[in-house]
């Protein structure tokens, strides 16, 4: 079986690290042929290569966007008229796209377009030229956390994602955010992100433990694309207020993205002793092995690829009732939640951080829960099912 996948950019961010274990999982389980197509050169597309998975670069734009009117009526009707010649230009930018897409794919022989996102509906177009099942992979709240609106409308996307052989969700959050969009129709399907191998979680267990046995300060950590609605903002506010009580605290902040609101607060409150920014990290599990506690402040995350490998790696998280956020974390089992701002997510970094042995058990609890539920092999195999429903239904 070969499949052709479409991912919309060429980062190594948390939807393209699922894409990767979910194509290398199916290659090595099931013996899945995999090949991309991505829009630019990227670090992504060297680890492909590294990984011999033959791709293509064929460039093309997303087909969502937030949109902001300002102004009197006159004003927002010229935005208005302004973002349809934008939108209008992008259709014509995919449509250029979609043959030479189609000419990849035919040379490859794939018998399954496989859409690594929803703010892309190449995939859909290609997989209806091929004639060939389309399955879209949905890792977002497009509108819930980035307030992303869709060319041509939400009933554009309703028909499309309606069109799919078949829709996966990465939450019951996700789920529920299409069905609300595709109202009627559609079969959606929900399989969890997979954060670690299971070979690898055994090896993260046997280290769990060499944190707590270790002198030093407290150490929380939040790992993501810096972006104000991550709430890394909110993070450093907290770590105020904690040291407060807790002077010996700490917290790293992993990632890439546009950090000068967060490096101006932190100067502000006179925390640069105390927040370490760790820029990009290859393995965010080895950083997690070094830290305490991980933080999710970020509202409406489709899944929190972030959380679940914290939980991999045996420390409790602190997250955001909202989004998928609470389907990963329960309270005082393997982490909290909170749903106010700094002052709320304070009282809960204070609690964890007066109590390593309450926190060293909530993190071995949330390693049971990987092993459980989000291992790359639960989700490449649930992936996998539905190949095959795909081709036992071709084949009636």
């Amino acid at each position: 079986m070969r499949v052709a996948f479409i991912t919309h950019y060429s980062d190594l961010y948390g939807a393209n690290r699922s894409l990767l274990d979910l194509l290398v999982g199916l290659r090595a389980r099931h013996g899945v042929v995999p090949h991309v197509v991505l829009p630019v050169e990227g670090p992504f597309q060297e680890v492909l290569v590294r990984a011999g998975v033959d791709h293509a670069v064929v460039p093309f734009p997303i087909w969502m966007r937030p949109r902001y009117y300002m102004g009197g009526p006159h004003h927002r009707l010229r935005q208005w008229i302004a973002e349809q010649r934008k939108s209008a230009q992008r259709d014509a930018q995919v449509r250029r796209a979609v043959p030479q897409v189609v000419e990849h794919c035919k040379r490859w022989g794939v018998g399954i377009v496989h859409s690594n996102s929803i703010v892309t509906g190449l995939g859909d177009a290609v997989a209806r030229l091929m004639s060939v099942p389309h399955v879209w992979h949905v890792r977002e709240l497009h509108r819930e956390h980035y307030g992303f609106h869709v060319d041509g409308g939400e009933h554009r996307l309703a028909r499309a994602l309606r069109r799919s052989a078949a829709v996966i969700a990465t939450s019951d959050a996700v789920s529920r955010s299409l069905r609300r969009v595709m109202r009627r129709g559609g079969h959606v399907i929900r399989i969890y992100n997979g954060v670690v191998t299971r070979d690898r979680l055994a090896e993260l267990r046997a280290q769990a433990d060499r944190r707590w046995t270790m002198d030093g300060p407290f150490r929380f950590a939040q790992l993501g694309l810096f972006h104000a609605g991550k709430g890394q903002v909110e993070a450093v506010e907290a770590l105020a207020l904690v040291r407060q009580a807790r002077p010996q605290v700490r917290l790293v902040l992993a990632g890439e993205g546009r950090q000068e609101a967060v490096r101006e607060r932190v100067a502000a409150l006179g925390l640069q002793e105390c927040v370490e920014f760790a820029g990009f990290v290859d393995d965010p599990l080895a950083l997690l092995l070094g830290v305490h506690c991980a933080l999710s402040p970020s509202r409406h995350e489709a899944f929190g690829r972030s959380v679940a490998e914290a939980m991999a790696t045996g420390i409790p998280v602190i997250g955001h009732r909202s989004g998928a956020t609470p389907e990963l974390i329960t309270p005082g089992v393997n982490g909290d939640l909170y749903e106010g701002g700094a002052a709320e997510l304070a009282v809960r970094m204070a609690h964890w951080a007066g109590d390593r042995e309450t926190a060293r058990l909530a993190g071995l609890r949330g390693m049971d829960e990987v092993e459980a539920r989000f291992t790359v092999e639960h989700m490449v195999d649930g992936v996998m099912g539905i190949y095959r429903d795909l081709g036992a239904a071709n084949a009636r």
